[in-house]
């Protein structure tokens, strides 16, 4: 015979840990999908709806005029097309060049090879924004204002 004590219908510790990790995900899932959600509903929402106080969730109408208005005032296949080439030749101007020299810093013995390694890390610590006006200064000087190379270099540098 089985005797049964007064905690019998609690549930096992383990199941309130996972309820319990289920429930911060969750909460951290609503906090990073919400604004995502409020995001999309406010595009397609019209001028009043998006003045309207209380503002609500759900737009009624569902429009997307604001969508057709926005290909029409901008060129925005030029814009992805730039976006397209500085991102497409940053990455692989910055691969070619970082993936050997972490091989060599990785692999190979020689003279300053710590040095070298912390001095990496160190940069790596700065915010970019420090960079930011010394660059823009440069760039100035340089006349790469403008330019796609200006855009690939401050993209490969930061």
């Amino acid at each position: 015979m089985s005797t049964k004590t007064s905690l019998d219908w609690l549930p096992p510790k383990k199941s309130i840990k996972r309820w319990l990790r289920y429930i911060i995900v969750g909460t951290a899932a609503l906090f990073i999908v919400f604004p995502l959600f409020y995001m999309v509903s406010t595009s397609l929402k019209t001028g009043q709806g998006i003045t309207s106080f209380p503002p609500r969730l759900i737009p009624d109408p569902v429009t997307i005029q604001p969508y057709f208005k926005a290909f029409e005032t901008g060129p925005w296949f030029q814009w992805f097309f730039n976006s397209l080439i500085v991102s497409t030749v940053s990455t692989i101007v910055l691969l070619s060049v970082t993936v050997p020299a972490a091989y060599a810093i990785a692999r190979y013995e020689f003279f300053g090879r710590r040095a070298l390694f912390i001095a990496f890390i160190s940069t790596m610590m700065l915010p970019a924004q420090i960079l930011l006006l010394p660059l823009f200064v440069q760039f100035v000087q340089y006349e790469l204002v403008n330019s796609y190379i200006g855009l690939i270099l401050v993209y490969t540098a930061l």
